[in-house]
């Protein structure tokens, strides 16, 4: 009987059981792809990653991120997380002392990271510059959210932007309104199932914690993720979405994630701008190694 062996991590949390859980298969290159998907659908996190050898010249590893429905082409607790697993346990030498580049589905991702008392540590991802699409409809996604159009932020667009995976990202007026927030699967599938996107992610300026500048849930079904404690890939959208419509400067905003899922998370997001317009995007947080155990096939 074969045996693959595994690492649990909570990735934007500093303590255990909180953030976004992950599991790393560090030895995965002959691993098929339809098992990949039935090991992510049986541990049933947001997202398991498989490390395979470097395929493109310049990476360090190729790595591939499921969630329990599907393959996809990037996410940011999966890429944190595998790069802390990586440098944690020592599962490859990096090409440079200060970053990893993995190989994923939209191409080379970076990853920057220091050494704080023999652990990885101000682990920080670059996303895509972004991509935004035509705002949507304001009634029409607040009710997708089981919410009123009054409860969203009617001078700021509801919109999809994309740091390689798009978000529907929805501007709630107050804390009271994004824990109110609900999907109704009916209406995701038959209002915007033409969208880029079904991931919603809904936010608020009004935050829990006082250092925190935005609170968020996000919402992905259509992944097997009814909802997501942490999800790094949308908050590059957000933090470009903020700057694009003067709600921040960009240079360190600070998001609150998990809350009403009992797992609370920081995220922290920085945006580069030249001339107005957006450079680079980084997504950064902590992350706590939790556990280890293997997959019997």
């Amino acid at each position: 009987m074969r045996s693959l062996p595994y690492f649990l991590l909570d990735v934007f949390t500093n303590e255990p059981f909180g953030g976004n859980p992950l599991a790393v298969f560090p030895d995965a290159d002959d691993v098929p792809d339809e098992l990949m998907q039935k090991i992510a659908n049986e541990l049933n996190l947001s997202e398991t990653t498989f490390i395979q050898k470097a395929r493109a010249e310049g990476s360090d590893c190729t790595v591939r991120i499921f969630t329990p429905q599907s393959e996809i082409p990037m996410a940011g607790h999966p890429t944190i997380g595998t790069a802390y697993a990586v440098l944690a346990n020592s599962l490859l030498n990096p090409g440079q002392p200060t970053h990893l580049i993995f190989d994923e589905g939209v191409g080379p991702v970076r990853v920057d990271f220091e050494h704080c008392e023999d652990k990885p540590c101000k682990l920080v991802m670059h996303q895509r510059p972004p991509q935004f699409f035509e705002p949507l409809d304001h009634a029409l996604v607040a009710n997708a959210l089981s919410l009123n159009e009054y409860d969203l932020e009617p001078n700021l667009p509801v919109q999809i932007v994309s740091c390689g995976f798009p978000f529907i990202l929805a501007p709630a007026r107050s804390l009271d309104a994004v824990r109110r927030a609900k999907v109704r699967l009916d209406l995701l599938e038959s209002k915007l199932g033409h969208l880029e996107s079904q991931e919603l992610l809904v936010f608020t300026q009004e935050t829990v914690n006082r250092e925190s500048d935005i609170h968020c849930r996000m919402f992905a079904p259509r992944l097997g993720v009814p909802e997501d404690p942490a999800t790094g890939g949308a908050h590059g959208p957000l933090g470009s979405y903020l700057v694009r419509h003067g709600l921040s400067d960009g240079k360190h905003i600070v998001s609150e994630q998990g809350y009403a899922m009992g797992r609370p998370s920081k995220l922290v997001v920085g945006i580069e701008s030249v001339d107005g317009e957006i450079t680079d995007v980084s997504v950064s947080g902590e992350c706590v190694q939790v556990g280890e155990g293997t997959i019997r096939l």
